[in-house]
C-alpha cells in the first residue's frame, strides 16, 4: 500500500512584529490545523516532546534568537515574554486551584514582583482590569462562566508582561455576545499595554474585526497576506474568496 505524505506546515515563512517595533494584531486563518505553524520546536507547547520529535529545519527567531537552538535555561526565561491564550478557558484552568493562585504560579516561577503580598495587589489589578471583581481572587474555576474564565486566563497571560500572546482559538467556545466583549477587551488592553498578537482562527469575520494583516493558510502554506481590510473585502485567492463567502449572512 502507497503512503502519502501530507505536511500540515510547509515551506512557510513569516514575520511578525514585537511591540518594540509598535503594537499590532495579526491573524491566522484557516479551517483547521493552524496551531501547527506555531509549535515546530516542542520544547514551547508539546508536553512530553523530545529534541528529536522536532523538524531538523524549522526556526523560529523570538528577537533575533533561533528558539530551537537556545539552552533549556535561556528558554526557561524566554518563556515568559511568550504567552499563549487557549480556546478551552475551562480546561486551560487547575481546577483544584483558585484564580489567585492560578495567576499567581506563573509570576512566582518567573519572580514577578519579590513579595507574595505585591503579586496578590498586581493580581487584583490584573482582574479589574479584565472587568472582573478583586473578590474572585479566592473562588475557583468552576464557579464561573466561560467567558469570565476566558478573561481570567487573559489575566494570567498579562501576568507575566509578555512582548507577544498567542490567541489560539480563543473565543471560538464562547456565545456570540461574549465573543464580542473579549475581542474589545483584547483590543483595549493591547493598546494599554502595547503588546502583539497573533490571533489562530478559522472564522474570518472575528479575524477582520481584531486584526492589522491576515495571513491565510491553505495546505500548510501561506495562500495570501495582507492588511484586514484588503483580505477581508478584496481577496485575490480563490480558496480566500471561498472562505470569505461561507461567512454566514442575515438578510431582512
Amino acid at each position: 500500500m502507497n503512503k502519502k505524505l501530507f505536511f500540515l506546515v510547509a515551506a512557510t515563512s513569516l514575520t511578525v512584529y514585537s511591540k518594540a517595533q509598535n503594537s499590532r494584531q495579526d491573524s491566522l486563518v484557516k479551517e483547521a490545523a493552524k496551531t501547527e505553524i506555531w509549535s515546530p520546536e516542542p520544547k514551547i507547547v508539546t508536553p512530553g516532546a523530545t529534541p528529536q520529535d522536532a523538524p531538523s529545519d524549522a526556526i523560529i527567531l523570538f528577537n533575533g534568537k533561533n528558539i530551537a537552538d537556545i539552552p533549556d535555561e535561556q528558554l526557561r526565561k524566554m518563556r515568559k515574554d511568550i504567552q499563549i491564550i487557549f480556546q478551552d478557558p475551562f480546561g486551560s484552568l487547575n481546577p483544584r486551584l483558585t484564580i489567585g493562585q492560578a495567576i499567581n504560579e506563573p509570576m512566582k516561577i518567573h519572580e514577578i514582583l519579590p513579595t507574595e503580598k505585591q503579586r496578590k495587589e498586581k493580581i487584583i489589578e490584573l482582574l479589574e482590569k479584565v472587568d472582573l471583581k478583586p473578590e474572585f481572587f479566592n473562588r475557583y474555576p468552576h464557579e464561573f462562566s466561560g467567558g469570565q474564565r476566558q478573561r481570567i486566563c487573559i489575566a494570567r497571560a498579562l501576568g507575566l508582561n509578555p512582548d507577544f500572546i498567542i490567541c489560539d482559538e480563543s473565543v471560538s467556545a464562547l456565545d456570540v455576545s461574549v465573543q464580542a466583549q473579549v475581542l474589545n477587551l483584547l483590543n483595549d488592553l493591547k493598546e494599554e499595554l502595547g503588546f502583539t498578537c497573533i490571533f489562530i482562527s478559522h472564522d474570518l469575520g472575528v479575524v477582520h474585526y481584531i486584526s492589522n494583516r491576515i495571513m491565510v493558510m491553505n495546505r500548510g502554506k501561506i495562500e495570501e497576506t495582507g492588511t484586514a481590510d484588503e483580505i477581508y473585502y478584496h481577496p485575490k485567492k480563490e480558496y480566500t474568496q471561498r472562505l470569505i463567502a461561507s461567512i454566514p449572512t442575515v438578510n431582512f
